[in-house]
């Protein structure tokens, strides 16, 4: 610091300050702060953020920080690693290739129910409740956990390929009854005999498969029961309230009241 002041404010030509002046603080300092290698060519700097939630920021700022240093000193070569620094990553890659999954899941998911029923407005119409169900599994997640790990992360492709089945029953059952006769509301009847109780059952069974993970002693197998048990029945509600909202119209009705040979409604 005295050769720093010295160099900017002291008359004549001061050399500027040394590097390892401020590396060479004396064997004490050295082994507190830096380790080197290669009789002072390669330098090994140890950090850590202040808590562990502040680890990803602060190893994007250092990264930042890095390049910056890259970019003033050409030949400098500077790395980052650490465990902060690998599960960074890991999370980083985990979020990028969920997110691809997830996409081709719910893609794959449409397009097989589409070819399946031979259709487009109901499939699509499903999977959009689908959409909103996995919205509403979001925030229950951060209400609940409050957090994703790099196995929770994956429940968003494991629950488009349970949840939809929700809408595959509502939508099969609906348009058998409307081929039987009944009007547009009363092939969306609740009751017992029709699709209400078997879809809330079929719901209640696979999210209690989930939720029994809560009981391992696993702190990351037990988000995971939580957060996909949970997540399958609150993607049951907009099934079993939008998308009936959503069965009410389209023209597919009245093409399934010709085809059962009755006249519409």
């Amino acid at each position: 610091m005295t050769q720093a002041d010295d160099s900017m404010i002291g008359p004549g030509n001061h050399p500027s300050p040394g590097v390892m002046t401020l590396f060479d603080a004396g064997d004490e300092a050295v082994q507190q702060t830096y380790i080197t290698f290669d009789t002072g060519k390669i330098f090994l700097v140890t950090a850590h953020a202040p808590t562990h939630d502040l680890n990803g920021k602060t190893v994007e700022f250092l990264r930042k920080l890095i390049q910056e240093t890259k970019d003033e000193v050409p030949g400098l070569n500077v790395g980052l690693t650490g465990e902060p620094v690998i599960e960074h990553d890991e999370m980083a890659q985990s979020q990028k290739d969920t997110t691809l999954a997830s996409i081709v899941a719910l893609v794959l998911c449409a397009l097989i129910f589409i070819y399946g029923y031979s259709e487009t407005g109901r499939p699509i119409k499903a999977t959009l409740c689908l959409v909103v169900g996995l919205a509403y599994t979001l925030a229950f997640a951060t209400l609940t956990v409050g957090h994703l790990n790099i196995l929770t992360i994956t429940f968003v492709p494991i629950l488009i390929g349970l949840a939809i089945d929700f809408g595959v029953h509502l939508v099969t059952r609906y348009e058998e009854e409307l081929r039987r006769g009944k009007t547009k509301e009363g092939g969306l009847d609740p009751k017992p005999c029709l699709h209400g109780t078997g879809n809330f059952v079929g719901a209640l069974t696979t999210a209690g498969a989930f939720l029994a993970m809560v009981l391992t002693n696993f702190k990351g197998i037990q988000e995971m029961g939580i957060i996909c048990g949970g997540g399958l029945l609150v993607c049951f509600i907009p099934m079993i309230t939008l998308l009936p909202v959503l069965l009410l119209r389209g023209r597919q009705n009245v093409i399934d009241h010709k085809t059962g040979g009755v006249a519409p409604p």
